[in-house]
């Protein structure tokens, strides 16, 4: 048998959350960015996301700055785009690749949008520039300059086809 008095439980008062400053983040190692990676054939991947995806991603943020090469947008809302297709052989190096928004990037594989290999302006199908305001402000933009040159020669079937729709 117990002895003793018992107490009512004290309410305990929560502390406030207090937000704290954010940390800067360690500086990332020292790294270059590798020329040409070769197109593997053999490779299998399932989902969305092949073996080389992450480091073809990092080559092409460090390439053209962490952010969008046309709206300037941060590296959340940019996806690293293949200017000629993985599945055309284009490879995963910078040299074949933008950091596009992402619904830039979108229009771009759907072939909605095109990238004139002269003069590297952004250019979008008719009827989306009539329907959507945003993407008729960056209609004809010119491209950031990126740390490295892009090869040229990647977006010139995307803009022939392009060209070829809107003349069809």
């Amino acid at each position: 048998m117990f002895l003793g008095t018992w107490e009512e439980p004290k309410a305990v008062k929560p502390e406030p959350v207090v937000a704290e400053e954010p940390q800067a983040e360690e500086p990332r190692a020292e790294r270059s960015l590798a020329e040409e990676r070769e197109h593997k054939e053999d490779v299998p991947f399932y989902g969305r996301r092949r073996r080389d995806q992450g480091k073809f991603r990092e080559d092409v943020m460090l390439n053209c700055g962490g952010r969008c090469v046309y709206t300037n947008a941060i590296a959340v809302r940019c996806e690293a785009a293949h200017l000629k297709a993985h599945a055309r052989k284009g490879g995963a190096s910078f040299k074949n690749g933008l950091l596009l928004r992402a619904d830039i990037h979108k229009l771009f594989d759907a072939g909605l949008c095109a990238i004139d290999p002269h003069t590297l302006k952004l250019w979008f199908a008719p009827d989306l520039v009539k329907k959507d305001a945003d993407l008729a402000a960056i209609d004809g933009i010119t491209m950031r300059k990126t740390l490295l040159p892009i090869n040229k020669d990647n977006i010139e079937d995307r803009w022939d086809a392009f060209v070829k729709i809107l003349l069809a």
